[in-house]
């Protein structure tokens, strides 16, 4: 028989290896379904938050090799099988398909690899659509903030495209104490060859009291009549008239 002093210990042993059980990472892995250029994809996760019956909401963000965002999916893992459901942990799988055009800015990949990034988002966030808009800006910058676990990121190279070097977004740097406003992911370099004014937002009833310098400049995104601007680390984003940036 065990003394008193042994089954304490096997006791606390147990409770040790069981929290570790329950509180695993999640993990994620992303398989291509076919060989076409846009082609289907299923992620298979582990020890997933369960975020509706059975189901834990992920997220894929699509971008190709110039860096812009293409495609954005919300779906389920567990909805097409569970393999487990425990204390809502989830070991599940699910699959959507690739839609080049679908993102806010209607974008058309010109270059490969696209890279597939798939993060573990929730219930009630900017990407699920019962609530925002997968293809959202919105979306797009919570999956950039670095508040939300990257599962897993693979690369696809589609036929139909050129060959460039694979655009790594998981792997980009966080927002942080430092750098407070990281330069977005998908953003490009343009000129602004004769400066231009700036607003706080997309809207002519937002301008600021300072003028954007002629020059080069990173634009993540433009949006209507007007272009959003990254100037510094320890600066906010603005906005210019998107006709001040040759195109």
């Amino acid at each position: 028989m065990l003394n008193r002093s042994k089954y304490a210990l096997l006791v606390i042993v147990i409770l040790i290896v069981g929290v570790a059980v329950v509180h695993a990472a999640a993990t994620g892995s992303i398989s291509f379904l076919d060989s076409s250029s846009q082609p289907a994809y299923q992620v298979d996760g582990t020890s997933l938050t369960e975020d509706y019956s059975e189901c834990d909401l992920v997220t894929m963000m699509m971008t190709d090799a110039t860096g812009q965002i293409t495609d954005i999916d919300n779906f389920c893992l567990g909805e097409e099988t569970v393999q487990t459901l425990t204390a809502g942990a989830i070991d599940g799988s699910g699959y959507d398909y690739t839609d080049w055009g679908s993102y806010d800015t209607g974008y058309i990949p010109t270059m490969g690899p696209i890279t597939y990034s798939v993060f573990d988002t929730a219930d009630g966030d900017a990407c699920d659509n019962s609530i925002g808009d997968e293809n959202s800006v919105e979306c797009s910058a919570l999956l950039l903030s670095g508040t939300v676990t990257c599962l897993d990121e693979d690369y696809y190279q589609p036929g139909s495209l050129p060959v460039g070097t694979a655009y790594p977004v998981c792997a980009r740097p966080a927002t942080t104490a430092s750098c407070p406003y990281p330069l977005p992911g998908g953003s490009r370099v343009y000129s602004v060859p004769a400066g231009a004014p700036t607003f706080w937002a997309a809207s002519l009833d937002a301008q600021t009291t300072f003028n954007l310098p002629a020059g080069t400049w990173y634009i993540s995104e433009f949006s209507g009549d007007f272009a959003k601007v990254w100037i510094a680390c320890q600066a906010r984003m603005v906005w210019i008239p998107a006709n001040a940036v040759a195109r």
